[in-house]
């Protein structure tokens, strides 16, 4: 079974990485986050809408400034699981 203070550890060094674009950071949650930490979603309901947020930028083609406004909800969900 995963940790989930591992997995939020992860996720706050992904959302606090301002040097890589949202898309690679959504593309690290949805592509690697998402598989390891499988087990975890069902014990802790805002992982999956992490994931599912950071799926939907990875497959918007947006711009940048258009993906922001999903980020900021990928990271106020990451913040509540951190405060929980």
């Amino acid at each position: 079974m995963s940790d989930i203070k591992q997995l939020i550890k992860e996720l706050e060094a992904i959302i606090a990485d301002t040097g890589a674009s949202v898309f690679v950071r959504a593309s690290s949650i949805t592509d690697d986050i998402a598989a390891r930490y499988a087990d975890l979603a069902e014990g802790y309901p805002l992982f999956s809408p992490i994931v599912d947020m950071a799926g939907k930028i990875k497959s918007s083609g947006a711009t940048e400034g258009e993906n922001g406004v999903m980020w900021s909800e990928v990271i106020r969900l990451v913040h509540t699981m951190a405060d929980a």
